[in-house]
Parts: structure tokens; C-alpha cells; sequence
């Protein structure tokens, strides 16, 4: 009867969490909503390869779209793999492997999160957004809400109208101090202009705050708990800042060159091709597991367009 009674009282706890969420992203604008001047509404021109000179993706000899159930199952499963794997460390006190664990499992959730945006490991729409919720939640990210804002991202063609790139206008160090605020304006930009979908983010914030409140309270008593959250939140704090100074380049520079790619042995690698992200806005549909091989088979058509590429280590 106790845990009857427990279960109910959550439930009315979170239903009225949810309607105070709702309250919440109502009072709230993203600043790209707040813009009194009429702003370019043109869509970006790397959302049509042909367009800057690039063949399209069919045009192309090899499947670059497709997904195996193995290839799935890895992408899927790296984030929470690695999740077992710092419960193990931290368990036992070994707090710099744990760290390493961390920065993996954020690294990996971030590319399952990018792919499962982008619809392309060949799950249903159901079992896509629950996967999404899933993946980011992990690291306190709201699913749904990156991914409309994402799609806005490769739909946009200025900073004005782009609420995941906004920050670019301002420059790396405001990137950096408006990190802790750039989760919420991407909350109030999907709940305004993605009605469809506010109880998904609704959802997804109370599980984030409550997570965030609950190391809060607990977390020095359960340092596992308390650890994790702390390092996934400062990392979510710092990846606008990556984005804006180390993925997106300067429209004087050309189209091409507004979104980078960045080449080497080990950085690639490292970032489980996340870096190839010009190639990723051109050919969205493709799967970061793809993207590098792609990226050679396009190569020198790419740089006779005009793009810059960047190598690294």
C-alpha cells in the first residue's frame, strides 16, 4: 500500500512538474526570437551541393546512407557502455579513469544524439525518439530539443535566424559566458516555434532539472551520481564554445568555408568525425560512421569549389 501511495504522489509530482516547465518556457524568448529587424531568410546554400558546385549524394557510386544492425547496435550502445565503465571506476575511487569515462561517454552520446537528430541509423520514428530521449539524457541534454534546433541550423543561412549558431555573431569568449544559458534559449526557440513537440520537451526538461536538483541534494553523499552530472553539465557548458571557434568559419570567407572540415590521423579520429562538418551540412543524410569516407571521395572536387580544408594531427 506504501509504494502505492509513493508511486501516486510521483505521479501528481511530475504532472505538476511538467505544467510549471510549460509556465516557465512561456516566459522566456531566445534571443534569435527577440530580433525587431526583419532578418535573410534564404536558406543556406550548402543545404543544395549542386548549388556550389559538389554532385549530389545519388550521383555518387557508393551507398554512403546505409546502416547495419552491427554498426547500430555500436553507435547505440558506445554512450552507455561507457557509462558502465565509470560506475566501475568511480565505484571503486578511481576517479581519473572515471573522468576519462565521462569524456567518452559525452563524445560518443553526442554523435549517437547527431545521428539519431538527422533520422539516419534506420530506426522507426517511435523507437528514433525514444533513442534520442534516451541518448541525451544520459549527458543532460534535451533530445528534441537539439533536434529542431539543429534542423533550423542546416535550414538557416545567417546567424539571425539560426538558434543553435547564434552565438557566432558575438565571438568565442561570449560563447563561453553564455554557455550555462544557451541549453534553456534552445528550449524556449523549440517550444515557441515547435508547438508539436512540447510535451516531449517538456518531458525532457523536468527529467534534466531534476537530475541536476538531485545532485544538488544527494550528490556528495553518492559521489557517483554527483560527479557524473557535474562533468556533463560543464561539458555541455563548454561545447557552444568548441562549435562557434572550432566547427563554423566566417561567411566573408565563402559558403563553403562558413562550416569546416578539419583533416588529419588523429583528430578525426578522436572526434569520431565530427570534424568532417562541412561535409556533414552538405550531405546531412549521411552517418557519422560514413562521413570520413565520403569526405575522400569527394576531397578534390571539394577543394576546387573553394573549400579550405584544415589539417590538424
Amino acid at each position: 500500500m506504501g509504494l502505492l501511495a509513493y508511486f501516486a504522489t510521483f505521479l501528481l509530482t511530475f504532472k505538476q512538474s511538467l505544467k510549471h516547465i510549460e509556465h516557465m518556457l512561456k516566459l522566456f524568448t531566445h534571443p534569435v526570437d527577440r530580433i525587431e529587424t526583419p532578418v535573410d531568410t534564404t536558406p543556406s546554400p550548402l543545404t543544395r551541393p549542386a548549388k556550389v558546385g559538389l554532385p549530389r549524394l545519388s550521383e555518387l557510386d557508393d551507398d554512403f546512407v546505409s546502416t547495419n544492425a552491427v554498426r547500430r547496435c555500436i553507435t547505440l550502445g558506445r554512450p552507455f557502455a561507457a557509462l558502465a565503465l565509470y560506475v566501475m571506476f568511480a565505484s571503486i575511487g578511481w576517479w581519473i579513469p572515471a573522468l576519462v569515462c565521462t569524456v567518452v561517454a559525452y563524445a560518443t552520446a553526442i554523435v549517437c544524439v547527431h545521428d539519431l537528430m538527422h533520422r539516419n541509423l534506420g530506426l522507426g520514428r517511435r523507437a528514433n525518439d525514444l533513442a534520442l530521449m534516451a541518448a541525451a539524457g544520459l549527458v543532460g541534454e534535451a533530445g528534441h530539443v537539439l533536434r529542431v534546433t539543429h534542423q533550423q541550423h542546416h535550414r538557416a543561412g545567417t546567424p539571425e535566424n539560426d538558434p543553435e549558431a547564434y552565438l557566432e555573431q558575438f565571438g568565442p569568449i561570449r560563447a563561453l559566458v553564455e554557455g550555462p544559458m544557451y541549453r534553456h534559449f534552445l528550449a524556449c526557440w523549440a517550444w515557441k516555434n515547435r508547438p508539436g513537440l512540447r510535451r516531449w520537451i517538456a518531458v525532457e526538461a523536468v527529467l534534466s532539472l531534476a537530475a541536476i536538483t538531485a545532485a544538488l541534494v544527494i550528490g556528495r553523499q553518492v559521489p557517483v551520481f554527483g560527479f557524473w552530472v557535474l562533468t556533463v553539465v560543464l561539458f555541455s557548458w563548454v561545447f557552444p564554445f568548441v562549435s562557434v571557434t572550432w566547427l563554423h568559419g566566417s561567411e566573408d570567407e565563402g559558403a563553403l568555408n562558413s562550416a569546416r572540415t578539419i583533416r588529419g590521423i588523429v583528430i578525426p579520429r578522436l572526434t569520431l568525425g565530427m570534424t568532417y562538418h562541412l561535409e556533414h551540412h552538405l550531405y546531412p543524410q549521411v552517418p557519422s560512421h560514413r562521413i570520413a569516407a565520403l569526405s575522400k571521395v569527394i576531397d578534390e572536387r571539394l577543394q576546387a569549389a573553394g573549400a579550405i580544408p584544415q589539417v590538424l594531427i
